[in-house]
């Protein structure tokens, strides 16, 4: 069977999926110069993405998750203005990139704010009473990049890029937002507005990419102990910076995630014999081989070019067939 989803499974078909994009400003940043409100919707909806990046992969996010699922999702991001909070970036990281409960009163009281202005109804497409699609974007430099950034804050006293949830860290308690329309939300994703950790410049879709992948469902698929390398660059849920370590040419996501989100259905080969298989950054053709392995285990075979979000990649260059060995059971 599919692949176990973990969070928003989606089916083939065609759908639209209404994702809510707030950026939260930190009370200590209101004087900084930051991505506007208008670079932030390139980031995630333009055509040819943010002008900035149009030298490197030249797609936003909701184009690079329309050409992965092959038309089958159209990722339509509402983006808010800048939404001041009465926190400092210190006062919401608390010495822990943003994973402790002063976090999470942060993404309540930005949340508060645009109760007022929105009606989150409107991004509960599936009436389960929970937003279906949310990511944060902060105004200070993020975490996962290390260090002190330009203005002396240690990593620590950043946020790190994550999707969580939103509840009672401390008592590992059930303690989610909810609208004064009723409509809950718990699981969220965050990414930094800004690229690096000095200067302006708005960041890649490769962080942006890589999260909206967990808020659909799926794993990291890079090696989380960090004693080797998961799929490297095979894909975007392994490393979501690229070939070049930009994040403005993420990867395709892995035959293995297109699989798991209904993207494509494996052709199972039972025989041997010569197969012709077609590019999957253009087709959904993928071919499975189970039958020579335990129960669970299965081998997934696709054909990756240099096309579309790895057109540029030099480890895929002249392309050729990938093929990955998937285990089930493991988590």
């Amino acid at each position: 069977g599919r692949p176990g989803r973990r969070g928003r499974a989606l089916s083939g078909a065609a759908a639209t999926l209404k994702n809510l994009v707030v950026p939260i400003l930190f009370s200590d940043h209101a004087d900084r110069d930051l991505p506007s409100q208008d670079d932030l919707d390139q980031l995630w909806n333009a055509p040819g993405g943010h002008p900035s990046w149009e030298a490197y992969a030249n797609q936003s996010v909701k184009e690079f998750y329309y050409e992965q699922s092959y038309g089958g999702l159209a990722l339509e991001s509402t983006v808010l203005g800048w939404i001041e909070i009465d926190s400092t970036e210190e006062e919401c990281a608390n010495g822990d990139s943003g994973t402790g409960n002063a976090w999470m009163d942060c993404l309540r009281e930005a949340l508060e704010t645009a109760d007022v202005s929105i009606d989150f109804e409107d991004f509960d497409q599936d009436g389960d009473g929970y937003i279906d699609a949310i990511a944060f974007m902060h105004s200070g430099y993020g975490a996962e990049y290390g260090g002190y950034d330009t203005y002396g804050a240690y990593y620590t006293d950043r946020i790190w890029s994550h999707k969580w949830a939103i509840f009672d860290v401390d008592n590992y308690a059930w303690d989610p937002f909810t609208s004064d329309e009723g409509v809950v939300v718990f699981e969220y994703h965050v990414e930094t507005a800004l690229y690096g950790t000095s200067g302006s410049q708005v960041t890649s879709i490769g962080v942006a990419a890589h999260e909206t992948g967990h808020f659909l469902g799926l794993p990291d698929l890079y090696d989380t102990d960090y004693s080797s390398s998961g799929i490297s660059t095979w894909g975007v849920m392994a490393n979501s910076w690229g070939w070049d370590g930009t994040g403005g040419n993420p990867p395709s996501f892995s035959a293995w995630s297109k699989y798991a989100l209904g993207w494509v259905e494996p052709t199972e080969l039972e025989e041997s014999g010569s197969y012709t298989i077609s590019d999957i950054q253009s087709n959904a053709d993928v071919y499975m081989v189970s039958n020579a392995y335990p129960d669970g285990e299965y081998l997934l075979i696709e054909n990756r070019q240099a096309k579309g979000a790895d057109k540029d990649s030099p480890q895929v260059d002249e392309g050729g067939l990938e093929d990955a060995l998937a285990e089930e059971d493991l988590t």
